[in-house]
């Protein structure tokens, strides 16, 4: 064979065989991968950037390093969320706890107009702020839970477990679903509830008063 012959040999050989080891490496890659299912189920889709290739990373070592790393931030995150939603629940305790009077009062009112005046004036500004406070409390909330499941996530893979593992750990077999339950909950029901009685208390004030004309 002549020169030109076993040059285009060797570059078809050598092309065709990079070809191989693509499409084996790709396969193996993509299996290290985590897709938006999983993420979405560990509650983690919004992560998709820092968790999705994590297993790509060749050198375990520096793949522990970062989860630490992660895993740090993720815990200081939750101390400042943890502060923040204290500070929010002692102040919707007070605003609810406020209500009460000016709901006492608005019903001793004489008149329509009276009651009028007086949910204008003393009801409806901090009942606003109550439910702003609420739904502050509800962000923080869904924050803090996005901060549990980094916290968790990171915690496994800086423990050196693989994928798989890691993903068993973090979702419950029975429904899928990420296992988030955090000590706020209760409070936050409970804050709803007295705030849709007290809703449900102005609108029978409204009815009483119209009643009586």
């Amino acid at each position: 064979m002549d020169t030109t012959t076993i040059a285009a040999i060797t570059a078809a050989a050598a092309f065709f065989g990079g070809t191989v080891v693509y499409f084996f490496t790709r396969d193996v890659q993509s299996d290290l991968i985590i897709y938006d299912d999983d993420l979405r189920a560990m509650g983690l889709l919004r992560e998709r950037d820092k968790v999705a290739e994590i297993f790509l990373m060749k050198n375990e070592d520096k793949r522990i390093s970062f989860a630490k790393d992660q895993y740090a931030k993720a815990e200081d995150a939750k101390e400042v969320y943890d502060e923040d939603m204290q500070e929010l629940e002692a102040a919707i305790e007070r605003l609810n706890n406020s209500l009460n009077p000016i709901i006492e009062s608005i019903s001793s009112q004489g008149s329509q107009g009276q009651e009028e005046i007086m949910s204008q004036t003393k009801f409806t500004r901090p009942f606003m702020k109550l439910t702003d406070h609420l739904a502050q409390l509800s962000m923080k909330l869904n924050a803090y839970a996005l901060e549990c499941s980094k916290s968790r996530f990171f915690e496994n893979v800086k423990q050196g477990y693989g994928k798989d593992t890691v993903i068993e750990n973090m979702v419950e077999k029975s429904d899928g679903q990420t296992v988030v339950v955090t000590k706020f909950d209760p409070f936050l029901k409970a804050q709803m509830k007295s705030m849709e009685l007290k809703m449900d208390t102005q609108e029978k004030i409204h009815e009483r008063f119209l009643s009586e004309k």
